[in-house]
């Protein structure tokens, strides 16, 4: 009997794979196939997203970040 080992995936890798999904021209299920993940777990994340109203803006974490950056030093 073989037991099932749950794999927790952290959130900038759920993050980034979600929005490969929906920046994509490739189907959910190569993306998933290419991360190594369950293509169920993957629809299930991108259904949280879009429920979420967490749509792609076209940038990263990385670049969203360094916008904000950039924002704050000119506030001040």
């Amino acid at each position: 009997m073989t037991k099932k080992i749950k794999t927790e995936y952290n959130t900038e890798f759920r993050e980034r794979a979600v929005s490969m999904v929906i920046s994509s021209d490739k189907s959910t299920a190569q993306i998933a196939k290419g991360l190594g993940v369950k293509e169920s777990t993957l629809y299930s994340w991108v259904n949280k997203a879009k429920s979420a109203g967490i749509e792609n803006t076209g940038q990263t974490n990385e670049q969203m970040f360094d916008e904000l950056k950039r924002l704050k030093k000119r506030a001040y």
